[in-house]
């Protein structure tokens, strides 16, 4: 979006700006399979978003857009935070206060991470309760655009809670009745169009508080399901979501499984272009799980995403191989 476009629908009423950004920047941000690229675009709205537009008025749906896709800074803030925690915990020993300390900051830098991106997600919550209300009642009415911006709302809840139980909050914005609320609404979309997304929130109460979900569906079956048909499609964001609800939940085997069947798919499926950016993030998703593994295990990040560090190495990246061997400046 153009300044001058942006500064004329900001002049208009919010039902214009709401369009302008769900019709126009929507379907342009979607396409970049660059996700700090359209984090900075989400952040570059938000402000003239919230600070130019009558405050008992505000544009919800564009906020819901702007507010989640910048939240996707934060995400990256929070994935480095929580890899300098692990390797800091991972090295304290005998060497007494100084690493102690390391340590301690590593994990409430991590903790303050978690909390800004659960506020930014919240902020996208809250302003999809506003538009849609609380999710319970008659689907509402919608075009394709909306129901993208629709599924951003939800997503948005799910990762605003996720984020704030990693981060402690004392004070939680997001209540866990928020799940409830995201497995009702889901239910208003078309799973199939949506990549599966939908059917994965909608069992995703019952992966973060067991017993909670539709009876009769176990869960993390349900998720494997969904995130396999999922991949087909070429977005892999349900894949990305079972993987993410697995971490939270600790159970490391499906951790495991789904970061192999997340490699083997970007292999098999070529990803949506018109969907770029949901796939990448799906891919950054994962690929952070992983992370978490390969650091928590050898103190580094993946070396081959889908590999965990007791498989085989390729050649040439077994334990005693020097990363620095290589001279880049060699002719």
């Amino acid at each position: 979006m153009t300044p001058l476009l942006l500064l004329s629908a900001l002049a208009c009423a919010p039902g214009a700006v709401d369009r302008v950004v769900v019709e126009r920047v929507v379907d342009r941000a979607v396409r970049l399979p660059d996700v700090q690229l359209a984090c900075t675009m989400g952040l570059a709205l938000e402000a003239p978003l919230s600070a130019a537009t009558p405050p008992r008025r505000p544009p919800e749906q564009a906020l819901i857009v702007a507010e989640t896709v910048g939240a996707l800074c934060g995400e990256t803030e929070v994935r480095e935070a929580e890899l300098e925690g692990l390797r800091a915990r991972r090295l304290l020993g005998p060497l007494g206060e100084g690493r102690a300390a390391l340590a301690m900051d590593a994990r409430l830098r991590e903790q303050r991470a978690h909390q800004r991106a659960a506020a930014r997600y919240g902020r996208a919550w809250d302003h999809t309760q506003a538009v849609y209300g609380n999710l319970r009642g008659a689907c509402p009415d919608m075009d394709q655009d909306e129901e993208f911006v629709y599924l951003l709302g939800m997503f948005s809840g799910l990762m605003g809670l996720l984020h704030e139980r990693r981060g402690e909050v004392s004070v939680r914005h997001i209540p866990d009745d928020t799940l409830s609320a995201i497995s009702s609404g889901a239910t208003c979309l078309n799973a199939e169009r949506w990549w599966q997304v939908p059917t994965a929130m909608q069992v995703a109460v019952g992966a973060v508080i067991p017993g909670a979900g539709p009876d009769g569906v176990d869960p993390w079956d349900a998720l494997e399901d969904a995130a396999g048909r999922g991949a087909r499609s070429g977005v892999r964001l349900s894949r990305a979501l079972q993987v993410l609800l697995a971490a939270n939940a600790g159970r490391e085997e499906e951790v495991e499984a789904g970061i192999r069947a997340h490699a083997q798919a970007l292999t098999a499926y070529e990803p949506d272009r018109d969907w770029a950016l949901l796939d990448a993030f799906a891919y950054e998703v994962s690929l952070h799980e992983s992370d978490l593994i390969w650091t928590g295990a050898s103190g580094h990040r993946t070396e081959v995403f889908g590999l965990l560090p007791s498989d085989p190495k390729p050649q040439g990246r077994g334990p005693d191989a020097d990363p620095f061997a290589a001279d880049p400046f060699a002719p």
